[in-house]
């Protein structure tokens, strides 16, 4: 996941067709919501953050870099802008989940059975991430 992640992947220049502002609404006890940015291309489908949408208009061109092994959306440029950015869930699953895992790996390695409960944590976290990248 880290080398996926750390790696260079394809690159590809596309014309935006699409942007859209989506309201969401949790139903619980805060009652709480938000919106959340997409944009679509004739190839790909993701979420931006509210700064990228603003900067981002229908029909201009972006660079959008895929990982090679797990074909995630590792960054996007918006050309006219030069302005980049990778989305947030991407560098959790990407880069902060397996940091983790590593550090982790070495306590358990360090401390031997001390860390049981955080060792199988950290299995299971990235487990579940794992099925993230390959089903999502």
């Amino acid at each position: 996941m880290l080398v996926d992640y750390c790696l260079e992947g394809q690159k590809t220049t596309e014309p935006v067709t699409s942007i859209n502002k989506s309201f969401e609404r949790y139903f619980n006890a805060g009652g709480n919501s938000h919106y959340s940015h997409n944009i679509e291309t004739k190839n790909f489908n993701f979420n931006i953050s509210e700064s990228y949408y603003k900067l981002i208009n229908k029909d201009d061109l972006i660079i959008v870099e895929e990982s090679l092994i797990f074909k995630e959306i590792n960054t996007s440029r918006i050309i006219k802008e030069n302005y980049i950015e990778t989305y947030s869930l991407r560098r959790i699953s990407g880069l902060v989940i397996p940091l983790l895992m590593l550090i982790a790996a070495f306590l358990s390695y360090k401390f031997k059975d001390k860390v049981d409960i955080l060792v199988f944590v950290s299995q299971v976290v990235m487990f579940a991430n794992l099925i993230y990248l390959v089903f999502y």
